[in-house]
């Protein structure tokens, strides 16, 4: 049997050519360069599209109903196409010529000539591509998925903050985050956006951003407490100690309640942690600190099993009761700085 990819373009080929009338120009022709790409096996460039599909105005005067009257192959060459049109022409109905023109165009037809007709098909063929890259131009998916124009992914990656190769050489998957473009570029950032994105990345997981979470903050050594030199007006700003309760540099985020083993996902050695940490790292524009507070749903939890395969990771998963069961519980885990998140360098 043919794989899959085969019938399916074998398929698109068939219809074009029984019912080629049923299409818009436009569907007509990104099938026909689908049908072409899979032939070839890459993407095919203007040049060679253009020898493989031409298009020519439909040679009457009577009302079109579609955008196409046909499609065939060209050439006696099955991977060449002709595609007749009923618009843009400089001859039938829609001509701007006067109507003569193509009164002595379907005169010569009638005779078994098309020499005339062949010459203004010369000049009318480069109409039909540039019509089909104005309508493409400004609609991005079909620059990025159908045609794979690398400068129109770049000018997306630009807009997350990522428009260089180094920057993204790190992040797998860096194309995953092209559908958070629109929350990227909205300021102030929020929390209820960081959320709405940690959510949907983990399939929509419930997520929560705790705001302003009491931290403590160190005091610079210039800014300490020095009797009769800095700091010791009472009440102002005269500090004991050598830090100060802080609510602006901090938040958490609160995920679940979850399952056993979505749960798991979400340990500090796991992939899902590293994403998350690295997701909400890319967001910020201010220096915050954050932890994860992860909770497990009611019922899930179970006894400590020293050597088990789970439940025996001390402050991940590991709760010392009496019972099957447990009710909802929690565990908190910190954001450690890896050395590549330390050392990072970006380029001039």
């Amino acid at each position: 049997m043919a794989p899959q990819d085969r019938r399916e373009v074998l398929g698109i080929k068939k219809a074009l050519l029984e019912k080629g009338r049923d299409f818009s120009f436009i569907q007509a022709e990104r099938l026909l360069r689908y049908f072409l790409s899979k032939s070839e096996g890459k993407r095919l460039d203007d040049e060679r599209l253009s020898r493989a599909v031409r298009v020519r105005p439909h040679l009457s005067l009577e009302f079109p109903e579609t955008d196409l009257t046909s499609v065939e192959t060209a050439d006696a060459n099955p991977e060449h196409f002709l595609i007749t049109a009923t618009f843009l022409g400089l001859y039938g109905v829609s001509s701007p010529l006067p109507t003569f023109y193509t009164e002595d165009l379907m005169d010569e037809e009638s005779e078994d000539m098309s020499v005339t007709r062949d010459f203004l098909d010369i000049i009318n063929a480069p109409i039909y591509p540039l019509f089909f890259r104005c309508w493409s131009k400004y609609r991005q998916h079909i620059k990025i998925v159908e045609e794979e124009d690398p400068a129109y992914l770049e000018r997306l990656f630009c807009l997350l903050g990522l428009g260089t190769e180094k920057l993204r050489k790190g992040l797998a998957g860096a194309e995953g985050l092209i559908r958070y473009i629109g929350l990227f570029n909205q300021f102030p950032r929020s929390a209820l956006s960081l959320a709405t994105i940690l959510s949907d990345a983990f399939g929509q997981t419930p997520v929560e951003i705790i705001q302003c979470v009491k931290s403590h903050a160190r005091i610079p050594e210039d800014q300490l407490l020095c009797l009769g030199i800095r700091g010791g007006s009472l009440g102002i700003e005269s500090y004991l100690g050598h830090e100060i309760a802080d609510r602006m540099s901090a938040f958490q985020v609160r995920v679940g309640p979850l399952k056993a083993t979505p749960f798991r996902t979400m340990f500090p050695d796991s992939e899902g942690f590293r994403l998350m940490n690295l997701m909400i790292r890319l967001y910020l524009d201010q220096p915050l600190e954050w932890d994860v507070r992860v909770l497990l749903t009611a019922g899930e939890a179970r006894p400590a099993c020293l050597g088990g395969p789970h439940w025996c990771r001390l402050g991940w998963d590991t709760w010392v009761f009496s019972g099957e069961t447990l009710g909802e519980v929690e565990a908190n885990f910190q954001r450690l700085m890896s050395k590549e998140e330390i050392n990072v360098q970006y380029p001039d």
